[in-house]
């Protein structure tokens, strides 16, 4: 399939998903001079062809994405993650957004919240292992994390991958491109000082999403 997305021309309108109520959707007015750009969630790169890019430009599957995040660090990602799929020949991989304070930004008259956070988490059936990026949605230099699928649980209370066992969310696999937070899998391969370090550094991970 990537190989196909690859070949087939990116193209596609945004338009609101027909299949939601008026006042419960979002509309493409709600992005007018707002200050976010239109992030998909599921990417219109991994599509293999013109019917499904199509359907990924519909707002159910966009959120308000600060353009540094959208046009920088989050396409880097998507591309990594092809490149990944293209090495290892299949992942299974699920994208969202998070919600984190006492307050949240909204955007256009039809309120859609801006995330704090964007998240994809991915599964390799033939390594057996998972993992998952975590980027801040911040205008200025924002991070992104290499998380473990049960941090991910822990704190947005979102499994993406229900089916499998617990043994296989509990350590971030080896992901593309570097990462500014803490990485689980690590953090059972170090001294115990830096162990504790680690652990440490986790409590300051939430602030991200």
């Amino acid at each position: 399939m990537i190989r196909a997305a690859m070949s087939t021309p990116r193209r596609g309108d945004f338009h609101p998903d027909p299949r939601i109520a008026l006042g419960e959707r979002a509309e493409l007015e709600d992005y007018v001079r707002s200050g976010f750009d239109r992030g998909h969630m599921s990417p219109s790169g991994d599509m293999p062809d013109e019917q499904t890019q199509e359907e990924t430009f519909l707002l159910s599957n966009i959120v308000p994405q600060r353009a540094a995040l959208n046009r920088g660090r989050w396409e880097e990602i998507e591309s990594a993650v092809r490149r990944l799929t293209l090495r290892e020949g299949e992942l299974y991989v699920v994208t969202g957004p998070a919600f984190h304070g006492a307050t949240l930004s909204a955007i256009g008259t039809d309120r859609v919240l801006v995330p704090t956070s964007t998240w994809k988490a991915i599964y390799d059936p033939r390594r057996e292992q998972t993992g998952v990026y975590v980027c801040h949605n911040v205008a200025r230099a924002p991070g992104c994390s290499h998380v473990s699928v049960a941090e991910l649980t822990h704190v947005t209370g979102i499994d993406p991958f229900p089916a499998l066992p617990a043994r296989l969310k509990q350590a971030c696999m080896a992901l593309p491109l570097g990462t500014t937070g803490t990485t689980r899998a690590r953090t059972h391969t170090r001294t115990h000082r830096a162990t504790r370090y680690h652990r440490r550094r986790s409590r300051h991970i939430y602030y991200r999403w």
